[in-house]
């Protein structure tokens, strides 16, 4: 389960999944963003881990 989002330019994505991992977070393109609204619903459908 990721514990959050590491957001980066399609070139530098490649190179940040294992920086990702190492943190718990999904290495995501920020050119996959679509519309916030699309993004939002998706933010809600995963879930968040309650332990901080």
């Amino acid at each position: 389960m990721s514990n959050g989002y590491l957001l980066a330019a399609d070139a530098d994505l490649p190179d940040l999944g294992d920086v990702a991992a190492g943190f718990g977070l999904d290495a995501l393109s920020a050119a996959s963003f679509g519309s916030i609204r699309i993004q939002r619903q998706r933010c809600k459908a995963r879930p968040m881990s309650a332990s901080y």
